[in-house]
């Protein structure tokens, strides 16, 4: 399993894009914050976190952060996703403000983050998706 680091949303946007929309509703939120620092760049106070975890070519996961903006987790293919993006968090910031993502792979993340930084974790708010299919 490899991770792979963007410097350039547009880069990132680029390679995850594909995979991101196969599941839209779910990733609405990385989706449109990657759009909106395209269009916005001036809006990039800090330079984001952008990742993608991958294995023989196929997209495991997604991370995106904009410090000091909470941590946005996609679905994951394999929870093993989670720990390898802690570890490599852990190692470029002290504390992350919350993690928002989906269940099993957030609290996959959120364990590991807690035994590496120390930082406790609580479950704020459970939320669903819903997407329209069919009219």
């Amino acid at each position: 399993m490899k991770l792979t680091h963007f410097e350039q949303v547009e880069y990132f946007y680029e390679r995850v894009e594909g995979w991101l929309l196969v599941h839209e509703a779910e990733h609405n939120l990385i989706l449109g914050i990657c759009t909106d620092l395209m269009r916005y760049p001036e809006q990039v106070v800090e330079q984001p976190y952008l990742a993608v975890a991958e294995q023989d070519g196929e997209h495991l996961g997604v991370a995106l952060m904009m410090p000091p903006s909470n941590l946005v987790l996609s679905r994951v293919a394999q929870t093993e996703v989670m720990p390898l993006l802690a570890r490599d968090l852990h190692g470029r910031y002290k504390s992350i403000p919350a993690v928002v993502g989906a269940m099993p792979g957030a609290q996959t993340f959120v364990e590991e983050w807690q035994r590496l930084s120390g930082q406790r974790y609580s479950l704020v708010q459970a939320q669903g998706i819903y997407q329209l299919e069919e009219v």
